[in-house]
């Protein structure tokens, strides 16, 4: 990805719009975040306020703010954060820009609401192998000695359905060839990459597993398109 990370997603928004379900992951909340919740809501601690970090259009923030009373939406895109702006705004939830790989604007943050707990839903995939490590050390500055993180990233099957698609008669549906087409290109994470990154920062996983992410996009036989995922929950290991 020659472009910045943040060119990329303005782009793609511009393309997209931010309405709901227009992108090939946006779900409504309860075939996405509603039905992750019994897997770590009871391990957020509720006096911390919780940032969707990668939030996009807001659409499953505004279902984390129907579960914690204080919920941050954080993004590198203000294309996203306007459609999340107009379409998913609640008086518990609050949006703004934030880059991942940016340390001070990180700490910045971490200083003004204090420890967090996180939630990421397909984020780190999208980042260049070498630009991972930092966005991981940046998620622990977030987390501070309290926090927990939960995220959903593909697993090993999403290659093998994605190259599958990609054969398909008349190319990738097409809110998959949106994504591709702005150079948005999802790579897989290499098996035990994310555990590794997380304890070179002091934490370990509380609770791991299988997932799917539900799409938006329908196949030719009216089938919609689930990506085979899994889900970690991490925590501090000294916790």
């Amino acid at each position: 990805m020659t472009r910045s990370y943040k060119d990329v997603w303005d782009s793609y928004w511009r393309d997209v719009t931010p309405r709901p379900g227009a992108a090939f992951w946006d779900s409504t909340p309860d075939h996405a975040v509603q039905r992750e919740l019994p897997l770590f809501a009871a391990a957020f601690d509720p006096q911390l306020p919780v940032v969707d970090v990668g939030c996009g259009n807001g659409r499953q923030t505004r279902g984390l703010a129907d579960a914690f009373s204080r919920v941050l939406g954080v993004d590198v895109s203000e294309g996203g954060l306007r459609g999340a702006r107009a379409h998913h705004a609640a008086a518990n939830v609050e949006y703004r820009a934030l880059d991942l790989l940016d340390g001070p604007a990180v700490r910045a943050l971490h200083a003004e609401i204090g420890d967090a707990n996180l939630y990421l839903r397909g984020v780190l995939h999208q980042l260049q192998p070498a630009d991972r490590p930092a966005a991981v050390h940046h998620l622990a500055a977030l987390l501070g000695e309290r926090g927990r993180v939960f995220l959903v990233e593909l697993s090993p099957a999403a290659g093998q359905l994605f190259a599958s698609l990609a054969r398909g008669h008349g190319g990738p549906p097409a809110k998959l060839q949106q994504i591709v087409s702005h150079g948005i290109t999802p790579a897989l994470l290499p098996a035990g990459e994310l555990a590794a990154l997380f304890h070179r920062v002091g934490f370990v996983p509380r609770a791991q597993g299988v997932t799917t992410v539900v799409t938006t996009q329908a196949l030719p036989d009216g089938e919609i398109i689930e990506v085979p995922c899994e889900y970690f929950l991490f925590q501090r290991a000294d916790a």
